[in-house]
């Protein structure tokens, strides 16, 4: 089943949580109590973690799909200046000489 609004919306909650799977990390997660989360999961030093991305209906699809994205990037600029400033970084060495 492809992830639509329509789905979404149809979607019942079960005995346990259920995950509607998007793209990319993406997932609606629906609890036994009806509740729907945005989710985003993810690895971080080799463990895998989680990020919740809102509440749904007051976070849309396409909310979702954009706040996912924002997360990804900040995640990816965390890392870049991470190793930028590790001493044993080459680029940093070259950056101290100047």
């Amino acid at each position: 089943m492809s992830l639509t609004s329509i789905a979404i919306r149809s979607v019942k909650p079960g005995n346990r949580s259920i995950r509607l799977f998007y793209v990319r990390g993406l997932y609606l997660e629906v609890s036994p109590l009806g509740g729907k989360w945005w989710r985003l999961k993810f690895r971080f030093e080799g463990k895998e973690k989680r990020l919740s991305l809102g509440v749904y209906p007051d976070v849309s699809l396409r909310d979702a799909r954009e706040r996912r994205l924002d997360a990804l990037l900040d995640a990816a600029r965390l890392r870049f200046w991470t190793l930028l400033l590790k001493r044993d970084n080459p680029l940093h060495k070259g950056l101290a000489e100047l």
